[in-house]
């Protein structure tokens, strides 16, 4: 299942369950790709008039490298040509603008406390 607190979202392929989520390595790989910095892909996610089939992919892709980490950007074409593409546009929007929302702000009773941190007294 996915994490929504990290920004995951799951889908299903075929009935196998799957998730996308972009964690600092995922972004940074996403950005080696495109070849664009994540300000730049967020921008572009915004403007529909910007959207390409190679980006929703290499954004696809990217988003399950935090649970298939090998996984490399020409080996993404099984799991990807499976997806409806307006399911799958859908889906890496999801994702990658849940990576960039406090957790805390979702719900904070949700998220545990760092090492060292200390519990805020109650109200």
């Amino acid at each position: 299942m996915a994490n929504p607190l990290k920004g995951a979202v799951s889908f299903k392929i075929d009935g196998a369950p799957y998730s996308l989520s972009f964690s600092a390595e995922a972004l940074y790989r996403l950005e080696e790709a495109l070849g664009m910095s994540t300000r730049a892909i967020a921008a572009v996610l915004q403007d529909p008039e910007q959207h390409s089939a190679k980006l929703t992919r290499t954004l696809f892709w990217a988003g399950m490298l935090d649970d298939m980490p090998d996984l490399m950007l020409d080996d993404i074409g099984p799991y990807y040509r499976r997806i409806n593409p307006i399911e799958a546009t859908m889906l890496v929007s999801r994702a990658f603008m849940g990576a960039f929302i406090d957790p805390k702000a979702v719900d904070p009773k949700a998220v545990e406390p760092a090492a060292g941190d200390k519990p805020a007294d109650p109200p």
